[in-house]
C-alpha cells in the first residue's frame, strides 16, 4: 500500500496523470479492506492531488476539508493538507470553499473510498 501511494506522488511529480490513477485504484484498494483511518486518510490527501491535477478543484477540496476534520486524521497528515488547501483557497471563490466544506462534513471515509474507486476504476 505504502509502494502504490508512493507512486502516485511520483506520477503525479511527473505530470503523468492516468499512471497516478492506476496507482491510486491499488492503493484506495489496500486501504480499503483494513480498520486503519489515519492510512485511508493518508490515501484520500493523494486522491485530492489527482483530483486537483485532473482540474476537479472542488472534490479535491472537499476531501482536504475532510481529512483535515477527521478525528483520526494525525497532525502530521493536517500539516500534509495545509499547503494544498491554502493553495485553493486562493485558487477558488469563497462560496466554493464553504460548498466544500458543507460537503466534507457530510462524507463518510469507507463511502468517500468507494466513490474514489468508481471514479478511478
Amino acid at each position: 500500500m505504502f509502494a502504490s501511494k508512493l507512486l502516485v506522488g511520483v506520477a503525479l511529480a511527473q505530470k503523468n496523470t492516468a499512471s497516478a490513477k492506476r496507482h491510486l485504484h491499488r492503493a484506495l484498494s489496500a486501504v480499503q479492506s483494513i480498520n486503519a483511518a489515519p492510512l485511508k486518510l493518508e490515501v484520500l490527501v493523494e486522491a485530492a492531488a489527482c483530483l486537483e491535477k485532473s482540474r476537479k478543484r472542488q472534490q479535491a477540496l472537499t476531501l482536504l476539508h475532510f481529512v483535515y476534520d477527521h478525528p483520526a486524521c494525525h497532525a502530521w497528515i493536517k500539516d500534509q493538507v495545509q499547503v494544498p488547501l491554502e493553495t485553493l483557497k486562493g485558487a477558488l471563490s469563497s462560496r466554493t470553499w464553504t460548498h466544500a466544506q458543507r460537503q466534507a462534513r457530510g462524507l463518510d471515509l469507507d463511502e468517500a473510498i468507494k466513490r474514489l474507486l468508481a471514479e478511478v476504476g
